[in-house]
C-alpha cells in the first residue's frame, strides 16, 4: 500500500529461482522502485550469494558495481 520509492536500488534475480514467483515479483519491484535496476543472473536460483562459484563473482560484481560512485 506505500506509494513508489524513488529511491535507485540494485534488483538482483536469479532466472531459476525456484522459491518465488520471480517473474510476478520483478513486475511489482518495477512499480515499487521505478528507479530501480534490475539484473538477473542466468541459471542462478533464489539465494544469491550461497549460489556456485560460477555465479558469485557475477552477483559479486553486479553488487560491486552498484555501489561504486
Amino acid at each position: 500500500a506505500l506509494p513508489p520509492c524513488q529511491k535507485p536500488v540494485l534488483i538482483l534475480q536469479g532466472d531459476k529461482d525456484g522459491t518465488v514467483d520471480w517473474r510476478y515479483n520483478l513486475d511489482l519491484l518495477s512499480e515499487k522502485f521505478p528507479r530501480g535496476r534490475v539484473k538477473r543472473i542466468p541459471g542462478a536460483r533464489h539465494e544469491l550469494f550461497n549460489e556456485s562459484m560460477e555465479y558469485r563473482p557475477l552477483v559479486l560484481q553486479s553488487v560491486t558495481t552498484c555501489l561504486e560512485p
